[in-house]
């Protein structure tokens, strides 16, 4: 931990080398303009002097207005005239690019309490807003918009005192219309985005896919003998047998279950992959590794740029198990957890 003496005010000259002997580290400029100095320790007054002296020989002490910050994240405590104060402030990280923030600040001038959050909108923009409530400033709100190197701060003033009616609504309005602007426009607009640039994509990789599709149909047609014997080989030892297996865009129900529809099988987002995955069988057992798997033998990608899953339906000691996964999810077949229950 360092404690950092700042200097504000002033246009600081680095002193030279025969001066800076000593535990006292000059330091880059700070936020606001101002020279820091580094201690490894608390100083004294004596040293704060010398350390001034250094960058302003000559000039008198009363010309001077040091500030004491020690900083250990995420404590903040700065001493000066007039203003010192104490800060703690927290960050959480959300799941869907998201931070919720929080900060309490109390000092000679006052407290306050600041709390809001922020979310990415696209790659070089974020959106966030904060409510600010203290004494003796009242309660503002923040709408702040970053995008790329540029930062808008829009405050909103809602009451000179405390009450609690501003800071509900300073706090739930904003929450409210967030995910409402989300969930009717913004989020509606990435799908929109996603679907055409998946269909982009199709329309680029429609020659590859189809020169693809057909190396795929003509590896699982010399894989018909494999599969034949395979599959009498594990049913004569009671072993793992695959009655159906889908790749590409399915379809679930709401209760997780897929939608077995044949109609849909081969006809451009689900292939059937039985005869590949049952002859990668071995011993009664098929493991499949954490990546995609359209680049096992036999299979392809039906549908590019879109999310793929993969259901199997198989037999396991004369009993019917299912399972579905993600595309890039490790598959370990047979499990007791995949049995169906009738």
């Amino acid at each position: 931990m360092y404690h950092n003496i700042i200097i504000s005010g002033e246009s600081l000259q680095s002193p030279s080398d025969s001066q800076t002997a000593g535990p006292a580290h000059s330091g880059l400029p700070d936020m606001e303009g101002r020279q820091t100095v580094q201690y490894d320790h608390i100083p004294s007054v004596g040293q704060l002097h010398r350390t001034l002296y250094q960058f302003h020989p000559g000039k008198s002490p009363k010309s001077w207005s040091p500030i004491l910050a020690i900083l250990t994240s995420p404590l903040l405590l700065q001493f000066g005239i007039p203003n010192t104060f104490g800060m703690v402030s927290y960050t959480h990280k959300l799941p869907d690019n998201g931070r919720v923030k929080g900060t309490v600040k109390v000092g000679t001038l006052g407290a306050l309490l600041e709390y809001g959050m922020d979310t990415k909108l696209s790659r070089h923009s974020t959106l966030g807003a904060s409510v600010v409530v203290g004494i003796p400033s009242g309660i503002t709100l923040k709408i702040k918009l970053h995008r790329a190197s540029q930062s808008y701060v829009f405050p909103i003033y809602l009451s000179e005192e405390i009450l609690p009616g501003a800071v509900f609504y300073a706090t739930f309005v904003p929450l409210l219309s967030w995910y409402a602007i989300k969930y009717f426009v913004i989020d509606p607009y990435n799908e929109r985005q996603k679907k055409k640039e998946a269909l982009r994509q199709r329309e680029n990789n429609a020659t590859r896919l189809a020169e693809r599709r057909r190396e795929a149909e003509a590896a699982v047609s010399l894989m018909q003998e494999t599969y034949a014997r395979a599959c009498e080989q594990e049913r004569n030892r009671g072993g793992l047998i695959i009655f159906q297996a889908l790749y590409g865009k399915l379809i679930f129900q709401d209760s997780g279950e897929v939608i077995n529809d044949t109609s849909s099988i081969g006809t451009g987002h689900i292939i059937d992959v039985t005869v590949p995955l049952q002859c990668l069988v071995k011993d009664s057992k098929l493991i499949l590794p954490e990546s995609s798997k359209s680049n096992l033998p036999g299979f392809y990608d039906p549908c590019l740029g879109e999310e793929k899953s993969l259901s199997v339906r198989y037999q396991f000691r004369n009993l019917t198990h299912m399972v579905t996964i993600s595309d890039e999810e490790q598959l370990r077949i047979p499990k007791e957890s995949h049995l169906i229950h009738s």
